[in-house]
């Protein structure tokens, strides 16, 4: 649940994990936040990745837990692999424990990096509506005393013209 608007405008470059990430959790806190981000669509790009129970427990705020439940609904559930030790030469396996289940409010996820960050994109733009600007490479940024923002590519400038804006890059 969003706390009250704090009149905190922010800028985050980058629509990654962590831009999308800092967004939410910047939306969270009643902040005005806008994304820029350099690809001009999603794309369902790489390989898998990991999140630890730190990163699961940001995750578990989120819509009460929903958007956790999505995640893991997307993710390899590799608690029956666990931790092995194998024969250097055969591969035999020599010992193998199964992995702890983690707490409900610090779960783990295992899978696509690119269905996972659908889910969390989607999440903050289609249901938080943080404005997200694909398609809008970032040439450089700045700041003075009475504004910080940033210039893309095509010469066009963002900024927030609050005294205390912040700017993430």
């Amino acid at each position: 649940m969003a706390k009250p608007k704090t009149g905190i405008k922010i800028i985050i470059v980058g629509a990654g994990f962590g831009g999308l990430t800092a967004a939410i959790e910047a939306h969270r806190q009643g902040h005005d936040v806008e994304i820029y981000e350099s690809f001009p669509e999603l794309k369902s790009l790489g390989d898998i990745i990991s999140f630890g129970s730190n990163a699961g427990r940001i995750f578990y705020r989120w819509k009460d837990g929903e958007i956790a439940q999505r995640l893991r609904a997307a993710s390899i559930d590799l608690t029956e692999y666990g931790f092995r030790i194998h024969k250097w030469d055969t591969g035999e396996v020599v010992f193998h424990q199964k992995t702890p289940p983690p707490p409900k409010e610090a779960p783990r996820f295992n899978g696509h990096r690119g269905e996972l960050h659908e889910i969390v994109f989607n999440y903050a733009k289609d249901e938080l509506g943080i404005p997200i600007h694909l398609g809008q490479p970032v040439e450089k940024y700045f700041e003075d005393d009475e504004r910080a923002g940033i210039v893309l590519q095509n010469g066009e400038k963002a900024s927030r013209n609050t005294p205390g804006a912040s700017f993430v890059l």
